[in-house]
């Protein structure tokens, strides 16, 4: 682990060195941005750890400091953020914890057709955050570190048209396992009708590797963007994948399905929606695969001047990659909220979330669900050099 981490120290000095030096050229035009937050909040839980059966109910409070800065030029943005949030249960102190969050990401304009981007992160949860979130896969709480890092290069080959190489790295290290995962894709894009529609296609391999086995994900898709107006935009994508799954007891799982994507965005100065669904192979806890329909939905309205409205839904459906129904898991959420403006810059925010979870393998509680309110303030400060 400390060798992991040196390494991820290591990575991240290479790439602020790697974007300093690249940027010796910039135009000497430079915008330096400091963004920090803070959220203090009370929430009530009647389930805290979405358990079965027997539940438990508890007031949690929480504190939420968040800083970020970016560094621009005509030619390199390097940006970075950092977010810690601590929770205190007023009855079940065991549940206490401390939630981390560090990135760093940048880009370089190398040549006016050449682009290379980067991003690495680390983030400490749980998988009751987590993996709910990501794959809407519910374990009993565990411990949950995350070391990402994504580089990228583009090349333009003309106004509009461009071919782009991606390198992807995952590390998940849980209580109970661990995996890695490395990814790669190279894909072109062409856009037509002025850029209204862009089409992209390309190949991409994925290795994993856990601590019960290793998977081969080979994968080829198109997608099509299009901007029906300024602030509205439609995106699909179709592919097809094959999946070679080999476990520690000498097992091998083939396996082939449908990639789906399909997302819309839709924003004006009162209001937007967010729509998206996707079809594709992810992770669980225990090392395996798992293929994964989801659904998510996000909508916000102004009422008044300083009056908002939010709702966010989410939808997944899980099931193992060979088509077997015996583990087929069903989760949803949905949260509506206020938040009111009291300053420019700060918030008061009120809100209520229903989740609910359905497990087919499971004799007993084969249903699970929490209600959550919560009321937060957030103070938020922005400069600009």
């Amino acid at each position: 682990m400390n060798s992991l981490k040196a390494t991820i120290c290591r990575g991240i000095v290479s790439v602020m060195v790697c974007f300093t030096v690249l940027s010796v050229n910039s135009a000497l035009a430079e915008k330096i941005s400091l963004y920090s937050s803070i959220f203090i909040g009370e929430e009530y839980s009647d389930n805290i750890s979405f358990e079965r059966g027997q539940t438990r109910e508890d007031f949690i409070n929480s504190i939420s400091p968040s800083i970020g800065i970016t560094y621009s030029t005509d030619q390199t943005t390097i940006s970075s953020h950092l977010e810690l949030n601590i929770l205190r249960h007023a009855s079940e102190t065991n549940e206490d914890r401390e939630n981390q969050s560090y990135n760093l990401k940048g880009s370089n304009k190398i040549t006016e057709r050449l682009v290379l981007e980067g991003y690495v992160s680390y983030r400490k949860d749980s998988t009751l955050e987590t993996e709910l979130i990501e794959t809407g896969e519910l374990t009993h709480r565990q411990d949950s570190q995350r070391y990402a890092g994504i580089t990228s290069l583009s090349w333009s080959l003309s106004e509009l048209s461009n071919v782009a190489m991606k390198y992807d790295y995952l590390k998940r290290d849980l209580q109970s396992s661990y995996y890695d995962r490395h990814a790669v894709s190279v894909s072109f894009s062409k856009s037509f009708n002025s850029g209204i529609d862009t089409i992209s296609v390309g190949p991409s391999y994925t290795f994993r590797n856990s601590d019960s086995s290793e998977l081969n994900n080979y994968n080829i898709s198109i997608t099509w963007l299009h901007h029906f107006r300024e602030r509205c935009k439609f995106n699909t994508s179709l592919g097809g994948r094959y999946s070679e799954e080999r476990y520690d007891d000498g097992d091998t799982v083939e396996s082939n399905g449908i990639v789906i994507g399909v997302g819309a965005t839709w924003n004006t100065e009162t209001g937007g929606m967010t729509f998206g669904y996707t079809r594709d192979l992810f992770t669980n806890t225990s090392g395996g695969e798992s293929e994964v329909d989801r659904f998510r939905y996000i909508y916000n309205r102004r009422i008044l001047q300083r009056l908002w409205a939010h709702f966010s839904g989410n939808l997944y459906f899980r099931r193992r990659p060979d088509g077997s129904s015996k583990n087929d898991e069903t989760y949803y959420k949905i949260s509506p909220s206020l938040s009111y403006k009291l300053t420019e810059w700060n918030n008061l925010n009120l809100g209520y979330s229903y989740s609910n979870e359905y497990e087919k393998a499971i004799l007993n509680h084969k249903t699970v669900d929490e209600n959550r309110v919560w009321l937060n303030i957030s103070f938020n400060h922005n400069k600009v050099w």
